[in-house]
């Protein structure tokens, strides 16, 4: 996630490196539709504004143009991070008939793969209620209704909430970093207090069809953990995007491509580089 420093458009990842929210591009080449890219590249630049609407302790509302959709999220500081928009952007180029995104938080992935056009039938499970009850709003604000399914509960328990082995496409954003104890709160989107890697990787597991894709979004420090733990839950890890704020600079974030009961035959495809105009 993006977090706002509150001077000039200077934004800062959550690994503490910077970049410039409205000069933001990407450059994904041969791995972006680049009609999604376009409309990333507008929304990032200056038609991507909060509406300024929200009150201390109420949501806020994000504005999102090229893409035509509306979101409310929570006020709390935070910005819709650059994860959602390039993980729906190096998905390959097709529809997949069922989708559901792990943790959905206030929705902009299951809405961003309605506006896209990459699934037929969307599916989001988000155990925070506050996060629900926003994307339930977002689905219905952005006449997704009948497209977009949001389920509250616990990632560990989607299987029983949709159907198993249905899925062709699982996405998620799960938290980067582990619990620790010690060390002051955390907030469940950005620690694993209510769920770790392996019960996503376990729900993804349970809910995927044969052959099915698994786009995940992982912070660099534990993507040998990743790598080595999906093969546990059957996924054979395919494709690795290293995401940079900038060029000479560690990647901020990677989207790692995994297929369901498949052997390994790894890819690794340009990386990005957000700050830089195509």
């Amino acid at each position: 996630m993006i977090i706002g420093s509150g001077s000039g458009g200077v934004l800062r990842m959550r690994d503490g490196s910077r970049c410039i929210s409205w000069q933001i591009s990407i450059r994904l080449e041969a791995v972006i539709d680049t009609s999604v890219r376009a409309s990333y590249l507008t929304d990032m630049s200056d038609n991507w504004q909060s509406s300024g609407r929200a009150s201390a302790a109420g949501p806020r509302l994000e504005v999102l143009s090229a893409h035509a959709l509306r979101l409310w999220v929570r006020d709390s500081g935070h910005r819709i991070g650059a994860e959602p928009f390039v993980l729906v952007s190096t998905l390959p180029q097709r529809t997949y008939n069922r989708a559901a995104d792990l943790g959905c938080g206030s929705g902009i992935i299951p809405l961003l793969l309605g506006k896209s056009g990459r699934a037929a039938e969307i599916w989001g499970i988000e155990l925070e209620e506050e996060d629900a009850v926003l994307a339930e709003r977002n689905v219905a604000g952005n006449a997704m209704t009948g497209k977009i399914t949001i389920r509250r509960g616990h990632v560990r328990k989607a299987a029983a909430a949709l159907t198993r082995g249905s899925f062709d496409l699982l996405t998620c954003n799960p938290p980067f970093f582990p619990f620790d104890a010690e060390n002051g709160e955390h907030s469940p989107a950005t620690h694993e207090v209510a769920g770790t890697l392996k019960e996503f990787l376990a729900s993804a597991a349970q809910l995927a069809k044969k052959d099915a894709l698994l786009a995940i979004v992982y912070h660099p420090s534990r993507l040998l953990e990743l790598l080595a733990t999906l093969p546990v839950f059957r996924f054979g890890p395919a494709r690795l995007i290293g995401v940079h704020p900038a060029r000479g600079k560690p990647a901020s974030f990677a989207i790692v491509h995994a297929i369901a009961n498949a052997l390994p035959r790894f890819d690794i495809r340009p990386p990005v580089f957000l700050d830089e105009e195509l």
